[in-house]
């Protein structure tokens, strides 16, 4: 029912076909469940999953580094999280608490990621500060930049030194946003 080649809305285009149809069908559950369609849920969810409320027991707090991650020294740690394999934090760097970095992140020295999550291969720069974001894979955030607000860069994005992105800012995939030109 979904046409090859162009992007479908299931709940807006499938449900009702299915539900015109009589094939339209429910399941009750008291399973764990959020709709993650917008970055501040998405981010929520992430933090149920970090916090425990999901999967681990209600209020388990957890700090989750894979072995071949590297840590530099007087790196700063505030559960709950998540560091994946290959991931490279350098010295001074926090992460902070509900923050998820997945494989190969790299962080730089003096960095801070707070409440977000980094996909795979994303890289912050020296100095720059991730608060309450979302990060694609591949996407480079050069040094002294600051990304908050509910803020969502695309895949191998690169924010160039010195922008500072807030207010649910958008940075499409492939996007290079060059130095100093935004600033909330």
């Amino acid at each position: 029912m979904i046409p090859k080649g162009r992007e479908v809305s299931i709940e807006r285009e499938i449900f009702p076909q299915l539900q015109s149809m009589g094939q339209l069908g429910a399941f009750v559950s008291s399973a764990y469940w959020r709709d993650i369609g917008t970055p501040r849920s998405y981010l929520a969810a992430s933090n149920d999953v970090l916090s425990g409320a999901v999967g681990r027991g209600n209020g388990f707090k957890h700090l989750s580094i894979d072995q071949f991650a590297s840590l530099s020294k007087d790196v700063g740690l505030l559960p709950p999280v998540s560091i994946a394999e290959g991931c490279e934090i350098e010295a001074g760097a926090t992460i902070g608490g509900r923050t998820s970095l997945g494989r190969g992140c790299v962080v730089g020295e003096g960095a801070m990621v707070e409440g977000s999550i980094l996909f795979d291969g994303a890289q912050v720069g020296e100095g720059s500060i991730v608060r309450n974001s979302i990060v694609g894979p591949g996407a480079v955030i050069h040094q002294n930049c600051v990304i908050r607000g509910l803020s969502v860069l695309g895949a191998e994005s690169v924010v160039e030194e010195d922008n500072v992105l807030d207010q649910g800012a958008r940075i499409n995939s492939r996007v290079r946003l060059p130095k100093g030109v935004m600033s909330f």
